[in-house]
């Protein structure tokens, strides 16, 4: 990427897709991407970043690359799109620490991903927020999440708890839990003070729902 180490801004999308690339430290210039930022099937791919005058982003899509082990987009503050992960199955550290708002935020088929600690900042998500086979065993690292839309966790085979986010008030639309066979608690949803019009939790074989705080409060209220 030498003939890219000068270049500071990219209107439209910056596409990096089965490359012998190792990492990214010739584009350390970029300041601005106007389109989607999409790094898929590199396969010697071992980090991401870091871009310390990238600060926003519209879109980024990171998928099956499979030596990828760190992404590093510390100095975002904003994706006005998603920001999504899908199947890095060596993927274990993100770095979001300064990442205040996005649109969706999609972690699928990442198994080494065993916490959220580089999204400390991170506020609201205003659409879907999706836990989708992990390395989890609870959300810690969420310490400041207020708001979400849609907030999906599902087929996570180590999550326990779903402990992590403790200003977590407001699930706007849709709450599904599914299909974790370890949860056998959910009281850190008592945080909420508002709920949309549905919620899925189902299929998480040694969850007792009768024994949750979180289920005989709503029935109480309701």
């Amino acid at each position: 990427l030498d003939s890219l180490s000068e270049i500071q801004s990219i209107k439209g999308n910056l596409d990096i897709l089965g490359t012998s690339l190792v990492d990214f430290t010739d584009i350390d210039q970029l300041n601005y991407v106007g389109g989607e930022i999409d790094i898929t099937t590199n396969s010697v791919l071992e980090s991401i970043g870091p871009f310390p005058n990238l600060t926003s982003a519209y879109d980024i899509f990171i998928s099956l690359n499979g030596s990828l082990t760190s992404v590093d987009f510390s100095e975002i503050t904003n994706i006005t799109e998603k920001l999504e992960f899908f199947s890095n199955l060596q993927l274990s550290t993100l770095e979001f620490e300064n990442l205040r708002t996005l649109t969706s935020l999609r972690l699928r088929f990442s198994s080494q991903i065993t916490d959220l600690s580089g999204f400390g900042s991170l506020e609201e998500v205003g659409s879907s927020f999706t836990i989708w086979n992990t390395g989890m065993t609870d959300l810690s690292g969420l310490s400041s999440l207020e708001k979400v839309r849609f907030f999906s966790v599902f087929e996570n085979a180590f999550i326990t708890s779903l402990s992590g986010c403790p200003q977590l008030t407001e699930i706007g639309i849709q709450l599904r839990i599914s299909d974790n066979p370890l949860l056998t608690d959910i009281s850190a949803l008592n945080t909420l003070t508002s709920t949309g019009p549905s919620m899925r939790i189902f299929n998480n074989t040694n969850l007792e729902l009768c024994n949750q705080s979180f289920i005989s409060n709503l029935l109480d209220e309701g």
